[in-house]
């Protein structure tokens, strides 16, 4: 393997888990909302 195909493999993973996490808090965030604004 290639150090560039190592690299690009390593962001595609971090960009996968940046967007897993985001969702996540995203999720939170919409979920406390709704909880201190039951007229949603």
């Amino acid at each position: 393997m290639e150090a560039a195909e190592i690299m690009t493999n390593m962001e595609h993973l971090s960009h996968l888990t940046l967007a897993r996490a985001f969702l996540k808090v995203k999720r939170i965030v919409v979920t406390e909302s709704i909880k201190i604004d039951p007229s949603w």
